[in-house]
Formats: C-alpha cells, structure tokens, sequence
C-alpha cells in the first residue's frame, strides 16, 4: 500500500526535484527524507508546503482508498476501528485526515496526531509513532491543552522504554516535567507516573540525589489520581532512595506502606521484593537477628518461597545476617541454599556466592573463600547492576589473599579495584529491581 511518504518521494522523482527544491528553507531535508523513509509523519501544513512546491492538490498524498471528504465521519470511522484493535485500517483512515487544507472546528490536530500515534505504535512502527506524538505535543501547547502535551510526551518516552532505551525515554519525561513547571497551577494526574519514571531511571544510574528528588515529588503528587499499583512502585522506589541516603528509619516505613499497596493488587514480584527489603533495613540499623527472625517468617509465609530469585535473595539476606551475629555455618548453609535457588541469575548468584565467601574466610577457609569470591565475580561479567556485589566480592578476595599470604595480588587488586569506583561511579548498595 502506498503511504504519504512514499507519494512524495515518487512525485519529488517524477518531477525531477531534490529534497532541497521541495524543503525550500520550510523543513530540513533530514526530517523530509525521513517522511520519505516513513520513519515521521509530516503536519498538515507541512503537507500543503510539498503540495505547493510540487504543484498539486494536497489529496494527492491521501493514502489509496482513503476518502477524507467527510472529515468528522473519517474520524469516527478511525476511533472506532481503533477501539476495535483494528490499527492499521484505523491509521490508514487518520492519514487521510492531514492532507486537509483544515480540520472542522471540532477536529483537532493534535488528537488526531495522537490516535495516529497510538496506531503505529501499535503497529510497532516507533519511528512514526514518536513523530505522531511530537507533533501532537506541538499542537497541543499551542493551544494551552497542557494534559495532552504532557500524555503525548509520556507516550513517546514509553516507546523508548519499551525498546530499552532510557536515554531518550528520560528526555521524553523531562520534556514533560519541564512543561507542567512553565505551567503552575494545572493538576495533571499523569505528572506523578513521569517523576516516577525519572526516579527509576536515576536510580539505575546511582544518581541518588536527584533519585530522591523526583520520587519524593511523585508521591506529593500521588493524591492526583495514581493507581494503587504506582502507589506501591512510588513508595518502593522512595524507600531505595532514601536508604541509598543512610535513611533508614524512614525507608523502612515506605517499605511497609509499598507491601501494603503491593498486597491490596496481589502484585506478588513487587511484594517479595519488598518483604526482603524490610529485612534488609532492619540488617542496616543494625537489628540482625530482628532480621534474621523476619527473612525465616517470610519463608514460612510463602510471601517469597514461591519466588525463586527472591528467595535466593533472601536466604542470602539471612546469611549475611547470621554472619553478623557470629553464626559462620548457618551462614554457609544458608549461602548454598541461595546458590541452589538463584540457578543462572547472575546477581543473585553473585550474592549467594558472597555470602560464603565471607562465612568460609569466617571459618578460616581462605582456598574456599577465594574459590566463592572469584565463582561471585565471575557471576557478574555475566549480569548488568552488578555494580555493588562485585566490589564487595572483589574486597573479600582481597581479605582472602592476605589471611593466605597473598599480600602482593591484594594490594594490585585494591588498586584495581579503587580506579574502577572512580571510572564507573560504581556503589554497594543492594536495592529493590522494580
């Protein structure tokens, strides 16, 4: 089927035209050979500029078999196809809709930009769909629909996120965050899920200053309007944060308000999760054997025993904690359990693996706590956010090594190991994944 783009282009050839005779100084060639392309969608003005250099009607680029004589009936016939999950015959009518000189009054741009949007997006065609709802955007601010540019902006940003690509899925949230600050006063319920947004991705990146100040914000907006299901990721996130602060006390008590919520939806990966971070938080005020008593409760409950990786987590939790109370076998015992359990999950293994190493050097075993500790490292070249258990298996290498005599490969790994901190930014916090 032939799109808009490709009528351009065979007409701009026919005619004998460059992509500089028909840009003409209104667009850049880059953005009219990606029309081209069908990887962006031009504007109705855009479209009557070609039309005009070109010297034909502008219903020339409507799609084949498209009638956009009757606009409103077009539109319908488009929502409706769209509510039916029909995208590409609902898409094929929307296109049709911008080779008009104008909308109806009762038309708008920008909406039909964003139905088209959510077609190619649908579709998977990503390219055209990020250009829908820029465009839809643009319309939309100016006409002061604020909401809209926000959801056009938060839609493209989901695109990115979808295909894993932060970077551009932030730029996206910061175009929105931004956009409601020009504009105080104006309650967007949407605003809470773009912060939130922001502050998972900050997280990531250890940028827990500026983690902290968007998760804060989203949940002083959460009373807009949030679901209970961003409810629970908010405080889950909030708690990471101010834990990766020292903050304890308070994390602990968004921990406990981010089960509730988690427990109200039966979101059972966000409850587990969290579950052992309340063990985690009470290990980092120093409360081991409250812990240890909460991970063995946990277990028994089922809250994270049918969760394999969140299991292995939290025996390696408990390990860790019985360490600390002077209990090295328990410690390995509890290591091996997680090790059996986290299977081929890079982190968590690397966790079960730190574990014993450090109950084994514990126990003077330093072979065995070499062995786990290399095992652990090993586990992490294979992991992405590994960031944390990797030096701290890299320092209990180290420990290893000079109880077995082996001061000179300690102190090149120490060495080693402070340039990567400082190369890559890299923490030891341990945190939650959702």
């Amino acid at each position: 089927m032939s799109t808009i783009g490709s009528k351009i282009r065979a007409l701009r050839t026919e005619r004998g035209m460059s992509l500089e005779d028909v840009a003409d100084g209104y667009v850049s060639t880059k953005t009219l050979a990606r029309i081209e392309q069908d990887d962006a969608v031009p504007s109705p003005s855009l479209l009557a500029h070609v039309a005009e250099r070109m010297g034909v009607p502008v219903t020339v680029f409507a799609p084949d078999g498209a009638n956009p004589a009757d606009a409103v009936q077009t539109y319908r016939q488009a929502k409706n196809l769209l509510g039916r999950e029909r995208f590409a015959e609902a898409a094929k009518r929307l296109e049709s809709l911008l080779v008009l000189p104008g909308l109806p009054h009762h038309l708008r741009e920008e909406n039909v930009f964003e139905d088209l949007g959510d077609c190619y997006e649908r579709l998977q065609a990503d390219a055209r769909a990020v250009s829908c709802y820029e465009q839809a955007a643009e319309a939309a601010l100016a006409h002061d629909d604020i909401p809209l540019v926000i959801r056009a902006y938060h839609k493209a940003a989901q695109v990115y996120k979808r295909r894993d690509e932060t970077g551009l899925a932030r730029l996206y949230w910061l175009r929105a965050r931004e956009t409601l600050l020009r504009h105080p006063g104006i309650a967007v319920p949407l605003l809470c899920k773009v912060e939130m947004h922001l502050g998972r991705i900050e997280l990531s990146a250890g940028r827990y200053g500026s983690a902290l100040t968007y998760y804060e914000a989203a949940y002083a907006h959460s009373d807009l309007g949030a679901s209970t299901g961003d409810r629970a990721l908010i405080c889950h996130g909030l708690a990471y944060a101010l834990a990766a602060h020292g903050r304890y006390e308070e994390a602990a008590r968004f921990t406990d308000e981010a089960v509730e919520h988690y427990r109200a939806i039966h979101h059972t990966r966000g409850l587990s999760q969290c579950r052992v971070n309340q063990g985690v938080l009470l290990r980092l005020q120093g409360r081991c054997e409250e812990a240890v008593q909460h991970f063995t409760a946990c277990l028994d409950e089922g809250d994270v025993a049918n969760d394999a990786i969140r299991a292995a987590n939290l025996l390696a939790e408990r390990g860790w904690c019985r360490l600390l109370t002077g209990d090295a076998e328990g410690a390995l015992a509890d290591g091996a359990e997680s090790l059996r359990r986290a299977r081929n999950h890079p982190r968590a293994v690397s966790f079960a693996h730190l574990v014993c190493a450090h109950a084994n050097l514990a126990r003077g075993r330093t072979d065995e706590a070499i062995r786990h500790a290399e095992a652990g490292l090993a586990a992490c070249e294979r992991g992405k956010d590994c960031d944390g258990p990797r030096i701290a298996l890299q320092k209990v290498r180290q420990r290893a090594w000079v109880a077995g005599g082996r001061t000179a490969d300690a102190l090149a790994a120490a060495v080693a190991s402070a340039r990567e901190v400082l190369d890559r930014g890299a923490v030891s916090l341990i945190g939650p994944e959702a």
